[in-house]
């Protein structure tokens, strides 16, 4: 029929419509800053002892790439600040005890470690990581890095609590959607795209996400659920 036929020029089935039909809850964005400090006299002067013999120009790539935003994010001192202030937003902002859950995307495996010791020391929100075996790359991980000791340690310490890789994911995927721990789940690359957990509220992203992926990711959080009015995304990477 006529209808059946306009019926497939119809404008593309968008956020907002969803939105408006009540399909989804909206999203909301912020961006967040943590303060950073730098001791500049003792990092130039070691700056300096290593790169001796290196030209000028060398010298200046150098510093480029050590001073990225992406190298800046997986530092220590950054770290340990945005889990500080992940464990107060989600604990003060009103989540916590409610059986809303929270997911922090980590730039890499070894920052994704390094979140789950900060948050341990802290004891304010239950936490537990997502990710691949040592031997797959993830994140910002380049093709020719070594899986640190750490790393290692981390993934047979999984498999002996799980048994297998398949029951780590399966396992830990329904604890976060049904259980009242994890709280808040570390991912690299895992999750991002097809994890449907309606509790899931808020996203906190510590690591840079471009076009399809950012937005897979951000809908990982517009799912409906009781007591939940919107999705949030905290961004500490300045997406």
């Amino acid at each position: 029929t006529f209808a059946q036929f306009g019926a497939l020029f119809k404008p593309p089935y968008t956020i907002a419509r969803a939105v408006a039909d009540k399909a989804v809850v909206p999203l909301l964005y912020e961006a967040r800053h943590v303060p950073q400090t730098v001791d500049q006299g003792p990092i130039d002067s070691w700056f300096e002892k290593l790169t001796h013999g290196l030209s000028g120009a060398q010298r200046a790539d150098l510093k480029r790439k050590y001073s990225s935003e992406r190298q800046l994010n997986k530092a220590e001192q950054k770290v340990r600040m945005i889990a500080w202030d992940v464990s107060l937003h989600y604990t003060r902002g009103g989540y916590q005890g409610t059986g809303l859950k929270g997911q922090l995307v980590a730039p890499d495996k070894a920052s994704a470690l390094l979140y789950k010791r900060c948050f341990g020391e802290f004891g304010l929100a239950s936490v537990e990581i997502l990710m691949s075996g040592p031997n797959v790359q993830e994140g910002d991980d380049t093709d020719d890095r070594q899986a640190t000791a750490e790393e290692k340690a981390f993934w047979r310490q999984m498999m002996d609590r799980y048994g297998s890789e398949e029951r780590y994911n399966k396992q830990l995927i329904n604890a976060f959607k049904k259980g009242d721990e994890p709280e808040i789940i570390i991912v690299v690359d895992k999750l991002l795209t097809g994890f449907d957990a309606p509790c899931n509220a808020v996203l906190y992203l510590a690591r840079k996400l471009k076009a399809h992926t950012l937005l897979q990711a951000i809908a990982r959080v517009n799912r409906l659920f009781d007591g939940k009015d919107h999705g949030l995304i905290l961004d500490y990477s300045g997406v």
